[in-house]
């Protein structure tokens, strides 16, 4: 009895805070697969007939497949680059204890909490000067350069609270180098964050716009997302053929989200009270 008087509060106050975010996505939906004359005649509702073909103007006009290809691309390289380096950087905070190296690292975790736009326009000057914007590349590891400081916080306070330091300093007893140590021990136990981040940083990179619209300029190197947005700003395309490209460009960002929320989850509480 007490168990249920609990639950209910908790799943209404879920739900309650699940409404606002649900709605607008199933307004999104409804207005990219409705016919004209359908949502001509209630812009609000459930549809009554369904079309792709909003998707399909979308798809072709926009580009959306070689834009799918660039995001792609940039996507990969940032979390690669991202859980690489971020994981190597803890590591070496976990060896190297002291005043100085917990100085760098709170100074590496505070700049998680600084908005790259403040920097956008001194870092596209200097991206301009050496002739690195238009490319995607650049853009991918631009993507795991403005996360790095999040990434590195996140796998040190995982290390520290995951990996028994017994089983680090047995290693060590036994004469394993650091690299050896690193390779075999801490990321085979490091698994559930390398997900975890490598899931953040796709969803960061693959849903980003404000770096891609400001480094790329030339049309086929545009990513999914500054493709959806130039659709918006075309005389031909109207409200649903926008949704229609909103729609495939958040789609792969939902099905990976969904499929990794249960491994985000399980990375952040894992290692708590070992």
């Amino acid at each position: 009895m007490n168990e249920r008087s609990v639950s209910i509060p908790r799943t209404a106050i879920a739900v309650c805070l699940t409404v606002p975010f649900v709605l607008p996505f199933l307004f999104l939906v409804s207005t990219a697969f409705r016919t004209r004359e359908d949502y001509i005649g209630s812009r609000v509702g459930l549809p009554h007939t369904l079309t792709i073909e909003h998707l399909r103007y979308a798809w072709t006009s926009a580009r959306m497949g070689r834009a799918m290809v660039n995001s792609l691309l940039t996507t990969s390289i940032a979390v690669v680059v991202l859980v690489t380096v971020s994981l190597a950087a803890a590591y070496w905070f976990l060896r190297h204890r002291g005043p100085i190296s917990r100085l760098l690292l709170i100074a590496i975790a505070s700049l998680w909490v600084v908005p790259y736009v403040i920097y956008l326009l001194p870092l596209f000057i200097t991206l301009s000067d050496l002739g690195l914007t238009d490319n995607l590349f650049i853009l991918g590891f631009l993507y795991a350069a403005t996360n790095l400081p999040f990434g590195i916080f996140f796998m040190y306070v995982y290390l520290q609270r995951g990996v028994p330091a017994e089983v680090r300093e047995a290693a060590e007893v036994d004469g394993a180098s650091s690299l050896r140590e690193f390779r075999s021990i801490i990321v085979p136990l490091a698994t559930p964050a390398i997900g975890t981040l490598g899931a953040l940083a796709f969803v960061w990179a693959w849903g980003d716009l404000l770096l891609a619209l400001v480094t790329l300029q030339s049309d086929d190197k545009y990513t999914i997302t500054v493709a959806a947005t130039t659709l918006a700003t075309r005389t031909d395309a109207g409200v649903q053929e926008v949704a229609a490209a909103a729609f495939l460009a958040i789609l792969p960002l939902l099905v990976v989200f969904l499929a990794a929320q249960r491994a985000i989850a399980r990375g952040f509480v894992a290692g708590v009270g070992k």
